[in-house]
């Protein structure tokens, strides 16, 4: 009983990871450019192409730590390390293949690189031990939020960022809808959260 629980809610955490990461994930990737030049000026929009990859590590660091936490809650601890040790060797590799020739983004690519087997490692250790499975709604509904988003952002060059953000992020939300990712209860669950959350603080500063 016990390990059905388990299963149930970190299928429901990794759910989550995808219904909304992902496509904010997209949307930062989308971003990097105005992001980068509003932080640090037009001299270093060069280097929104490592924020734009960084979103991708930025995924696989989330799903790794969610599952990594998982691994360690079922007293494999060591395996969890050994899974890093290796990832470290990958960096290593990686980075000395690639960052002479392509400078910062050859480390953003190891870092990538190494996120990846860490994730396989920790996938393949889980899923011998318990069933961790998403439908195709759930794994196909946030990439073609993030599609969509895509579309209508480039869809709309020639407006202004600040101006595309709003309906790129409503058609993000409405593909989530329509493709069956995002449910009511979903909502209702997100709101109450939020309510608790805000009660919490409320009774905190009373």
């Amino acid at each position: 009983e016990s390990t059905v629980r388990f299963e149930k809610l970190l299928h429901s955490a990794v759910r989550y990871l995808f219904l909304f990461l992902i496509p904010g994930a997209v949307l930062l990737a989308l971003l990097a450019e105005p992001i980068i030049t509003i932080l640090f000026g037009s001299d270093f929009i060069a280097s929104a192409q490592v924020l734009q990859w960084m979103c991708l590590a930025l995924v696989l660091i989330a799903l790794r730590i969610v599952l990594g936490s998982s691994l360690g809650a079922m007293d494999q601890q060591g395996k969890y390390v050994t899974a890093h040790a290796v990832a470290v060797v990958v960096f290593v590799v990686v980075a000395c293949l690639s960052i002479p020739r392509w400078s910062y983004l050859g480390c953003t690519w190891a870092l990538i690189a190494s996120e990846a087997v860490v994730l396989a490692s920790v996938y393949g250790r889980l899923s011998r031990r318990i069933t961790l499975k998403l439908s195709m709604t759930e794994v196909f509904s946030p990439l073609l939020a993030a599609g969509g988003m895509c579309f209508l952002y480039h869809f709309l060059e020639d407006f202004a960022w600040w101006v595309k953000v709003v309906p790129v992020v409503i058609v993000g939300f409405t593909v989530l809808i329509v493709s069956g990712g995002l449910k009511g209860e979903d909502i209702v669950f997100i709101k109450n959260s939020l309510l608790s959350k805000h009660s919490g603080k409320a009774d905190a500063t009373a």
